[in-house]
């Protein structure tokens, strides 16, 4: 109730922040959301008018790398160190390889303004 809770499965670790008020009077984010299918890491949900969707990333693009790491193929313990990695970056931009109709296509994608 008072904390989230994450598992690192990489180290067995169970760590529990603190839950910090949130300010529902704007939101900053990178603008995408991904989804773990058939062991692959695909753009799951996009919020409109973000730096994501304007540089045009596309629902059900595959991500094959993000900021030099490797995606090409996942399974559930890189997908919990993925969402953990990516919700403790703070402002730095992410640097992302996606595979879309046989094309790689290489995007810069920084937190923005999603709501205010």
């Amino acid at each position: 109730k008072n904390y989230i809770v994450t598992f690192n499965w990489n180290t067995n670790e169970m760590i529990l922040d603190p839950i910090k008020k949130y300010d529902r009077a704007s939101l900053i984010e990178y603008g995408f959301k991904p989804s773990y299918t058939n062991n692959k890491l695909m753009v799951g949900f996009i919020f409109e008018n973000s730096s994501a969707h304007k540089l045009g990333l596309q629902l059900n693009d595959q991500i094959l790398s993000i900021n030099d790491k490797s995606y090409s193929s996942l399974n559930s313990e890189d997908w919990c160190s993925l969402i953990f990695d990516i919700s403790e970056n703070k402002d730095i931009p992410l640097q992302i390889s996606i595979l879309r109709n046989g094309n790689t296509i290489e995007l810069t994608v920084e937190k923005s303004l999603i709501l205010e």
